[in-house]
């Protein structure tokens, strides 16, 4: 059987500019997400499994409302 390939893409959202002050916070919180949603994938797990992983973790650190609803534009 030949090596499976597989990808993980998140994203934040829409609304991150280049000059929000938060935005060094968002990328690296992303990076983290990933780095901790893919040995599900490696180790063989479903990519359901690791999509629920990062949104669960995106929603636990308070940058992304990834899962209860979008928030309202103002």
């Amino acid at each position: 059987m030949a090596d499976k390939t597989w990808a993980l893409i998140i994203h934040g959202g829409a609304g991150i500019r280049l000059t929000d002050p938060n935005r060094t916070d968002v990328l690296q919180t992303l990076e983290q997400i990933v780095e901790d949603s893919c040995p599900l994938l490696e180790g063989g797990g479903s990519a359901v499994d690791a999509t629920e992983r990062a949104v669960y973790l995106m929603e636990e650190s308070g940058l992304f409302n990834a899962g209860r609803g979008g928030l309202p534009h103002i």
